[in-house]
């Protein structure tokens, strides 16, 4: 029997939960928020090992639609907010179409998709270096979405589904679904990414933890203080310890957190919900003794229950998307250093970053 949850064995002819049409919302946007005050109240979904079930919802699955929209736009005139120069073309970025409370998947999708779709001969290893299923479907579901097999919509609504069947729990079909799950899963590693040890300036050392997924969360550094991520990634590599008990166990001497990355992935993600600092431009990772230049590849913004993203071309031109507003289109706003990239224009704010190698 053919494996539904194997991307290899998934012609087209054959699937029956192919996506709900999408949406595009014919009201007005609301007026922008402040919506700093708000992050507080957010609920993260966190992340829970996969459950065993006898069997699959096949009603949750089973959902059918008109198919007839199969081919890219390569011109035409979108309706709605977008302006009339944002067609989709082969030189634009691409985003897909809200359905169904889908905008932590297409805010996602977007950056990811259109840093792929930079070099996909190239990306593809990338991805497939990390050793993690779910970026070896994107890149096969990408490769096949530019040979026109797959809109990119059933892209997102086939990775988004079998995220579901593995993770009930956590990928859920419903407002605050974290975008900061879908991308610490994108981002798990089969090698070490980052090892903590406390260490005492007599020598000694011990090790408090190993963390196999590419993701950074700015926190408190001690007396150190930092404003800017790079400065936090520096702080990180020894933080100085002052509460009690955390002296050396074997010798009483102060300690201090030191943080060590191991690997310099293709892509590093940032979970920035409550990072005071805006998005670098770029940033570096000393990993396995290199120091590794890093660039912003986009930004997922948070607010008023919805997900909207930018992403930076190799030209450092910036690009919105909004699922909703905008479906498929992408929108040039300016060049990154013209830009405040921690809120978008409506007010929403910074929720993830997404940091690419330089040299990819």
């Amino acid at each position: 029997m053919t494996d539904a949850t194997d991307i290899r064995e998934w012609p087209k002819s054959s699937i029956t939960h192919k996506p709900l049409p999408a949406v595009v919302e014919k009201t007005a946007l609301p007026a922008p928020q402040d919506d700093r005050g708000n992050h507080t109240k957010r609920i993260f979904t966190p992340m829970k090992p996969a459950e065993k079930r006898k069997g699959r919802a096949s009603d949750t699955f089973d959902l059918k639609h008109n198919t007839s929209d199969k081919r890219f736009l390569a011109s035409g005139t979108p309706t709605g907010d977008v302006p009339s120069t944002a067609v989709i073309s082969a030189s634009r970025p691409a985003g897909c179409k809200w359905s169904n409370n889908s905008c932590p998947f297409d805010s996602t999708l977007f950056v990811v998709y259109n840093l792929w779709r930079i070099d996909p001969a190239a990306w593809t290893v990338a991805f497939n270096s990390f050793g993690n299923q779910w970026l070896d479907i994107l890149a096969e579901s990408f490769n096949k979405h530019i040979e026109k097999l797959y809109t990119l919509e059933e892209v997102k609504d086939y990775v988004r589904r079998k995220m579901h069947r593995e993770y009930p729990r956590v990928f859920v079909f419903g407002q605050e679904m974290s975008v900061e799950a879908v991308m610490m899963k994108w981002s798990e590693h089969k090698q070490v990414f980052a090892e903590v040890d406390l260490n005492c300036d007599r020598g000694h050392s011990s090790s408090q933890s190993s963390q196999y997924c590419c993701t950074l969360q700015p926190t408190s550094t001690g007396r150190l203080p930092w404003s800017a991520l790079q400065q936090y990634i520096d702080n990180t590599s020894s933080t100085p310890l002052t509460y009690q008990g955390s002296q050396c166990s074997d010798c009483g001497n102060s300690t201090g957190q030191c943080c060590t990355y191991k690997v310099a992935p293709p892509f590093v993600t940032v979970l920035a919900a409550f990072t005071p600092a805006p998005p670098d431009p770029v940033v570096h990772l000393m990993a396995a003794g290199e120091r590794t230049e890093y660039r912003l590849a986009g930004v997922v913004y948070y607010g008023t229950h919805h997900f909207t993203a930018r992403f930076v071309d190799p030209q450092g031109q910036v690009w919105f998307n909004d699922g909703i507003a905008t479906g498929r289109h992408a929108v040039l706003q300016g060049l990154i250093d013209d830009m405040d990239m921690s809120v978008d224009k409506s007010g929403k704010e910074r929720d993830v970053f997404v940091y690419h190698r330089a040299d990819i």
